[in-house]
């Protein structure tokens, strides 16, 4: 019956994830890898993304207690009260806490970027040089990225209560918009995460508007 109630959010995911996913890769694609402030961000993110990933294992500390940490933070921002956090010495882990459960809850750890979430209110104080702010950025994303990417496996019981499909549009949806985020904020600040959510908006309704007028025919 969850599963069924759950099929209702498509009708919403989809656009969504097409109007951000198009503002995504033109973020990407738009990048000028030759800027000094933003190769300070890439070349880092993606050293620490490929050492993360060769040298970080899946079920590593660090992994486990950034993944349930995230958990325990969605649960605080709807409203529910966590009770407890364990880290098993051996892999894997868990979280407790009381209120009614949710999908964004379930589903935070593999698209929220934590580490790089932090950093960005301190490269606001930064002192000195923003470029070295802005690496440290690209470092913790790296890490974000490998660690999110590595807990994704069709075994993960955060996703069993919703099935396959409504997690994966939702996740792909989650990515475009908090990892879009990122990236537009390495390259323009918080006027950058304006441009890109103005943009990823106005892809949705013209999308919504487009299939709008070939349904009326």
């Amino acid at each position: 019956m969850q599963k069924i109630k759950y099929l209702l959010l498509i009708p919403i995911l989809i656009p969504l994830g097409y109007g951000f996913g198009k503002e995504f890769i033109h973020e990407v694609i738009l990048i000028n890898y030759f800027n000094i402030i933003r190769a300070g961000f890439y070349l880092p993110f993606l050293i620490s993304l490929r050492t993360s990933c060769f040298f970080l294992a899946q079920a590593s500390y660090f992994s486990i207690l950034k993944h349930e940490l995230i958990h325990n933070l969605f649960a605080l921002l709807t409203f529910n009260k966590p009770h407890g956090l364990v880290v098993n010495r051996g892999g894997g882990g868990e979280f407790s806490y009381s209120g009614d459960g949710n999908i964004l809850i379930a589903l935070s750890p593999y698209f929220f970027p934590l580490l790089s979430f932090c950093w960005v209110p301190i490269s606001l104080l930064h002192i000195g040089n923003i470029s070295i702010y802005i690496s440290i950025l690209g470092i913790l994303f790296g890490l974000d990225v490998s660690t999110s990417v590595k807990d994704m496996h069709f075994e993960q019981t955060d996703f069993k209560p919703y099935g396959l499909l409504v997690p994966a549009l939702f996740i792909s949806m989650s990515i475009f918009i908090f990892w879009g985020s990122i990236i537009a904020f390495s390259q323009n600040g918080f006027h950058g995460i304006e441009k890109y959510f103005i943009g990823g908006v106005s892809n949705v309704i013209s999308g919504v508007s487009k299939i709008a007028k070939y349904m009326s025919g």
